[in-house]
């Protein structure tokens, strides 16, 4: 901090008579040229400041500000050694002076030593306790540090002497971010964008708050007033993307990343991002590439990996797909499989016949029960297996002869003995490709009992049942799955047909459509009976007796398929990498017909295909 004495306005005299004086100089004439030294510098002369500093302190000054003021010019020319020189004189001069124990906080941080920079920090706290400076700066250094309680009210203290300085308020934004507090993070850089609406990187950290609070459309709103403040800030247009991205704007997401990257070509996560959404588009060739790029450039970023498996699935090329899909242990926002055994992995070799294999499950309830397919495979070939699934399927397992045993996470994790695998690294060992998909045939079975039990209760419908779901779980239907959900009322260009009855399979999220459906007169007599089985080995024995099931890319499009059941798979124009991007039938299920969008989101045109395919079926509708 630059500081000054009184004013005076006799400044070329004093010069002159300093020439003549040969910097022997009397009190009042320090006064003037101190006074002068501060005048220069608002003027942006620094360098005739620092001069007539040197000069003062040639001449003998013992002004402790001198010292302190030469010591802050000499900072912005890069001179810390001299600085820090200066700032011990000026502390020598006068130990209680506070700026001066701030800007040597300052150096002491830049050259690491943190220990030494807090002690300055709170020097220059105890000699003034309206330093907001220090308050700030000791705040700063603590935050770094992981010391956020404290930092949070060094922030505060810092506010309160100095309600005016932007900084604070933005830094308090950026805790209550990391700490999960959206909305008090929001604030905070509100607060700081109103003090300072030049202040870019509040607009920046406001935008990717927006961002995780899934506000899209505010999000690239203020990250569009951030690029007006700093055009150069390839994250900020990273950011935008996402925004874009996440809001389905795919295009102009695309844009966004392109502008990223001509401003850093190598910047990783705008290869990534890119790739996604090139990937979104169906442009998987573009996709393919970005993510080599990126993988190219740093071959242990775990992101491109698993989304180049992705797109390299969904391109039907498996041999490539299955090597980088185990990389999705290693992304930030992986799942682990729902054990933890303490056991080795195995690595698909088969040592001898008695090996015992423990198989984990992983993700979601769909993966399950399509690649439990492989348990029973594996166990032909003489190894012994035990499988650790999600309880809700324990039933459906046993019946369907998976495993007559399946395992709970905590009997899984207490297993000594064998080896373990997650369930999605079975294919890929055992090389699972179209043309070679090991196990097609039937594999999920329900009860006599239950098949029985609804073939009785069903048998009262006189027109034929047709068993639809619409919606996934909306906690996973993020980028990858975001749009493969549609609304029952999409439903109603067969569902106004009286010559059928529906029966919905819905559970949960989404089942609360079908009190407002325009053709809730057509379905089933039991529904109610119907919604309160959650039982999967009861939803399979009413699906088979259902005559056709139509489906949304759910776990009832696997239970169906599994059980061999007639099924219309309703996917969105760039499905999840399982079904690929071509063809209406699919290796993983021969009794299911894919119905692919063919545009974004046009649901209806794919529902008019499916009602001319159901009066196919059912030729006297």
């Amino acid at each position: 901090m630059i500081k000054s004495r009184n004013k005076t306005s006799n400044f070329s005299q004093l010069v002159n008579d300093y020439e003549k004086r040969k910097n022997v100089l009397v009190k009042n004439d320090h006064i003037i040229l101190e006074n002068k030294a501060v005048e220069l510098i608002n003027l942006g002369k620094v360098k005739e400041a620092e001069e007539l500093y040197r000069k003062l302190i040639n001449a003998g000054s013992k002004n402790h500000v001198v010292y302190g003021n030469l010591a802050a010019l000499c900072a912005l020319s890069g001179k810390q050694k001299e600085m820090i020189y200066l700032l011990r004189i000026a502390l020598k001069i006068n130990p209680s002076y506070s700026d001066a124990h701030t800007n040597l906080g300052m150096a002491f941080k830049d050259q690491g030593d943190f220990k030494a920079a807090a002690q300055s920090f709170r020097q220059a706290i105890k000699f003034n306790q309206s330093n907001s400076n220090a308050y700030f700066n000791l705040g700063t250094l603590l935050d770094e540090q992981g010391d956020t309680k404290e930092a949070i009210q060094l922030y505060r203290k810092s506010i309160q002497v100095n309600p005016r300085n932007a900084s604070p308020y933005n830094n308090l934004g950026s805790i209550f971010k990391n700490q999960g507090n959206l909305e008090d993070a929001v604030t905070y850089f509100q607060k700081a964008i109103n003090i300072n609406s030049s202040f870019g990187k509040a607009y920046y950290n406001l935008g990717t708050t927006y961002n995780c609070q899934e506000k899209y459309d505010e999000a690239i709103n203020i990250f569009k007033k951030s690029i007006n403040l700093n055009p150069n800030f390839y994250q900020t247009y990273n950011n935008l993307g996402i925004a874009f991205l996440s809001s389905g704007n795919l295009e102009a997401a695309i844009d966004a990343f392109k502008k990223a990257l001509k401003l850093n070509e190598a910047f990783l996560d705008a290869l990534n991002n890119i790739g996604t959404a090139y990937q979104q588009i169906g442009d998987l060739e573009n996709a393919i590439c970005s993510f080599q790029q990126a993988i190219k450039l740093d071959a242990n970023y775990a992101s491109p990996h698993w989304n180049l498996s992705l797109t390299e699935l969904l391109n039907g090329n498996y041999s490539k797909g299955w090597i980088e899909y185990e990389w999705r242990w290693k992304t930030i926002d992986s799942s682990p499989p729902h054990a933890q055994p303490q056991i080795p992995k195995w690595t698909g070799q088969v040592k001898n016949k008695d090996e015992k294999l423990l198989v984990v499950s992983e993700q979601g309830l769909g993966d399950t029960i399509q690649f439990m397919r492989y348990i029973p495979y594996i166990r032909s070939k003489g190894i012994e297996v035990s499988f650790c699934a999600q309880e809700k399927l324990h039933d459906l397992i046993r019946i369907s002869g998976i495993d007559p045993n399946p395992l709970t996470k905590d009997q899984a994790n207490e297993i000594k003995e064998g080896q373990w695998i997650p369930l999605l690294s079975l294919p890929g060992y055992l090389g699972v490709t179209p043309k070679n998909p090991i196990v097609t045939k039937p594999y999920v079975r329900s009860s006599n009992d239950l098949i029985l039990k609804w073939k009785s209760i069903l048998s009262k419908e006189k027109r034929p049942i047709i068993g639809i779901n619409w919606q996934g779980n909306q906690k996973v239907e993020k980028v990858h799955h975001k749009g493969r959900s549609l609304a029952l009322e999409q439903f109603s260009c067969i569902g106004n047909n009286t010559k059928m009855n529906f029966l919905s399979l819905q559970k949960g999220f989404g089942s609360e459509q079908l009190d407002k459906c325009s053709f809730r007169n057509n379905f089933v007599n039991c529904q109610k009976q119907i919604d309160s089985v959650l039982n999967f080995a009861e939803i399979a024995a009413i699906m088979i007796n259902c005559d056709l099931i139509i489906t949304s890319d759910t776990v009832v499009c696997h239970l169906a398929g599994g059980l061999n059941k007639k099924t219309y798979l309703l996917l969105k124009e760039v499905p999840e990498w399982r079904w690929g991007m071509r063809n209406s039938s699919t290796f993983w299920y021969p009794s299911m017909k894919l119905f692919r969008q063919k545009g974004r989101d046009n649901w209806n045109e794919l529902m008019e295909r499916v009602d001319q395919e159901i009066k196919k079926e059912f030729i006297n509708l």
